[in-house]
């Protein structure tokens, strides 16, 4: 459910933005979201009043802080190799998805209206394997990572010449990639979820921060390459560090 917001958010977010940023500016569309944060607060400590009655809350973990806690989580089992895929994935993703929208503006000399398409046809996809997600458990966090892998593997290394086919090509692909992509991030998160009930918040919030150094590798290293070399080097690049996710979800799935 939290990722069916998450790709309900990716469809409407950025046009929604857009449409605010037009009406009230720039500062206007930070008030909006100004408000919609303190929806979210409200909501959270509604949450955490009612925690006590929850029969599934998770026991209190041992009052460890700082590095020790850290430690303490990542020695986990499993939390390592979730977390590595983690990283992979959110540096694969944020390469590519960051700049393929700037490579087919480029291509058919398009506004970002057209361009938009790509991100409304994979929020699509990231939906639709929500609808179905009851699988993800049946299969196992192991299985369910090596099958979606290893097929946006083939995604990202059809991303630059599905592209120069037409900006409609590339959406269809962006809905096969967002039903992949939804299906890796539930397995890894699922995975990290499941590691150590007691430790879930902190091994969660690890997650959080390795999501983001992804995003700022990724982001990073396909800006030099977008520069340097063109879209081509960026799909590449994703698609092998994709390549690695793969072969420790191989892995994982062996040990299970």
């Amino acid at each position: 459910k939290v990722l069916m917001g998450w790709s309900i958010a990716m469809i409407a977010g950025v046009p929604l933005g857009g449409v605010l940023g037009d009406w009230f500016g720039w500062r206007g569309a930070l008030e909006v979201m100004a408000g919609l944060a303190m929806i979210t607060a409200l909501g959270t400590a509604c949450l955490t009043r009612h925690r006590a009655l929850n029969p599934g809350a998770a026991a209190p973990a041992p009052t460890v802080l700082g590095v020790d806690q850290l430690k303490t989580a990542l020695a986990v089992p499993m939390v390592k190799p979730l977390l590595a895929i983690c990283f992979c994935s959110m540096l694969a993703f944020y390469a590519a998805y960051g700049f393929v929208g700037a490579h087919a503006r480029a291509l058919y000399d398009a506004g970002a209206g057209a361009v938009s398409v790509l991100a409304l046809g994979y929020g699509v996809g990231f939906a639709i394997t929500g609808l179905v997600s009851g699988i993800i458990d049946r299969l196992g966090s192991a299985r369910a990572s090596l099958m979606a892998n290893g097929g946006i593997v083939l995604v990202y290394l059809a991303m630059a010449p599905v592209a120069s086919v037409s900006i409609g090509a590339l959406a269809t692909l962006m809905l096969a990639f967002g039903m992949l992509n939804h299906m890796a991030i539930n397995a890894f998160v699922s995975g990290l979820s499941a590691a150590d009930p007691g430790q879930r918040g902190t091994i969660l919030s690890i997650n959080t921060g390795v999501t983001y150094a992804g995003f700022m590798v990724g982001s990073t290293l396909a800006g030099a390459l977008f520069d340097g070399i063109g879209f081509a080097a960026v799909a590449g690049l994703s698609a092998s560090v994709i390549a690695v996710a793969t072969a420790i979800s191989w892995r994982l799935w062996r040990q299970a």
